[in-house]
């Protein structure tokens, strides 16, 4: 359901979405199929998830790194991503072993 779909017509012309998403019970939303097209967001792209002042901002990857210029501290983010990831994963996989050795 599209709640507001705005366009200003003059020199700085705008369009302003809003769409209402639940958040299922793994805390994942899904972006509407026309933002995605709109906004070139595709399967595999990866998306910042930014907090500010109590909001929450989704931006593309390459997008914010070209914005601040510091394309080093996010690949340095995303690797720590990463690691918390594979963290979480070497947990799981030993309790599957201790289970085993049972």
């Amino acid at each position: 359901m599209e709640i507001l779909n705005i366009s200003m017509n003059n020199k700085n012309s705008m369009t302003i979405r809003i769409r209402a998403v639940q958040v299922n019970s793994r805390g994942q939303v899904v972006i509407p199929q026309e933002m995605r097209k709109t906004m070139k967001i595709k399967e595999g792209d990866t998306l910042m998830l930014i907090e500010k002042e109590n909001e929450l901002i989704v931006r593309k990857e390459e997008d914010v790194a070209k914005k601040l210029g510091e394309e080093e501290f996010w690949e340095k983010a995303k690797l720590e991503s990463l690691k918390k990831a594979w963290s979480r994963e070497d947990d799981a996989w030993d309790k599957i072993w201790e289970k085993e050795l049972k």
